[in-house]
């Protein structure tokens, strides 16, 4: 019965929300795809809300604020797209 507990607590303790998340990142680090792939979208949303934010910028107009919300998921997925193709021309000379 006392082992049947220690095997539930320690279920119960690798489902916690901090090992879950301990566990992802050790996969991202130890594996090169996702590593690059973790790189290209934090890029890619990084430059999206660059453009929404020279969309934007301090306005309170809701049409400006939709479209920039569009140019931000636009530039988004072109960037994210087009790092691995910027990254085989510079590794193919």
């Amino acid at each position: 019965m006392a082992e049947l507990k220690m095997t539930a607590m320690g279920i119960s303790e690798s489902f916690s929300p901090s090992n879950m998340i301990r566990t992802a990142l050790k996969d991202v680090v130890q594996s090169p795809d996702i590593r690059s792939a973790a790189i290209n979208t934090a890029i890619g949303i990084g430059a999206g809300i660059l453009g929404r934010k020279l969309v934007v910028g301090n306005s309170g107009n809701m049409f400006k604020k939709i479209t920039g919300t569009a140019v931000q998921f636009l530039v988004t997925n072109l960037v994210r797209k087009k790092i691995p193709e910027m990254q085989k021309k510079t590794s193919g000379m």
